[in-house]
């Protein structure tokens, strides 16, 4: 039997004690948690190499005043957010009112990826108040503008330049390596809604000569969220400006749609959600009382 283990039988029952960590250096310590499971345990649960640290290296007196009062601050931080909880509890039953978020209660970040890399990304917000509106419409100039000031733009503005006279002959190369990734978070509690990262599926009919062209982007899990009854999707429609029609070419908008099937109606097709569909999809995706799920669940079926 070794000498360690010798002494790990000697010293396994006693605990480590704060006021012996002041008699230690560095090189006893180590020697001492050494010996058995129990101390290693003791130590961490002491922070024997603090307690140690600041006897070797007593901290100022303005640290050590400052250490105190993010000890209690931490302590008192819990107590104040139980209060707060209990404030806003109802006594006894009380009605609940599902409010509807609104597409500008949200900041969306995206970021656009080109082969695994990273040419921008940064903070959005929808347009609110667009005639008929049926999805968030995030503008891209700012994203535009930043990916020509980087030079990240080449390939993107070298499949603008393409003539889409002939949808056929239009080459999507540069669009296979465009990733999205969009994370929603809503500005009032900062709940996140990832709806994940997309890729590009398909072009919505080139129209010849036209110089706005929309293409989708698909999610790569295909799926944004799912119950026993229904599954949800979310596609994302890239608006770029094509320079053969005399214009400007230049990244535009995303228009970003929630789409739902029906897990129970055989032969149900996807169908775009409303505005007030989506909407209600995305408040309770970002969090509400539990009581209130079924009811908007019950209008988004509707």
């Amino acid at each position: 039997m070794d000498r360690c283990s010798k002494q790990s039988r000697t010293v396994g029952g006693i605990p480590l004690r704060p006021e012996l960590v002041e008699f230690l250096d560095a090189q006893a310590l180590c020697r001492y948690t050494a010996c058995s499971k129990a101390i290693r345990r003791d130590e961490r649960e002491l922070n024997a190499w603090k307690l140690l640290a600041d006897v070797q290296a007593p901290r100022s007196a303005q640290d050590a005043a400052l250490a105190a009062e993010r000890e209690s601050i931490a302590r008192v931080r819990p107590q104040v957010r139980r209060r707060l909880v209990a404030d806003v509890v109802p006594a006894g039953d009380a009605t609940r009112t599902f409010r509807t978020n609104e597409y500008a209660d949200f900041t969306l970040f995206v970021r656009l990826t080109e082969e695994g890399v990273v040419i921008w990304e940064g903070d959005l917000k929808s347009l609110e108040g667009v005639a008929g509106e049926v999805y968030m419409n995030l503008p891209l100039a700012t994203a535009w503008s930043a990916l020509k000031k980087s030079g990240n733009d080449a390939n993107i503005a070298e499949f603008l330049r393409q003539n889409t006279e002939d949808s056929s002959s239009v080459q999507y190369s540069q669009l296979n390596n465009l990733q999205l990734t969009v994370v929603a978070v809503r500005d009032e509690d900062q709940a996140e809604i990832p709806p994940g990262s997309f890729c590009y599926a398909d072009d919505i009919g080139a129209v010849p000569h036209a110089m706005q062209q929309r293409y989708i982007f698909r999610q790569f899990s295909g799926s944004l969220f799912s119950t026993a009854e229904s599954h949800f999707d979310c596609k994302i429609y890239l608006s770029m400006t094509h320079g053969d029609a005399g214009a400007t070419p230049s990244m535009d908008g995303l228009e970003m749609h929630l789409r739902f099937n029906s897990k129970v109606l055989l032969g149900n097709d996807e169908e775009y959600l409303s505005t007030r569909q989506e909407k209600h999809l995305i408040t309770v995706l970002g969090g509400v009382h539990y009581s209130l799920v079924e009811e908007a669940f019950g209008t988004i079926r509707d």
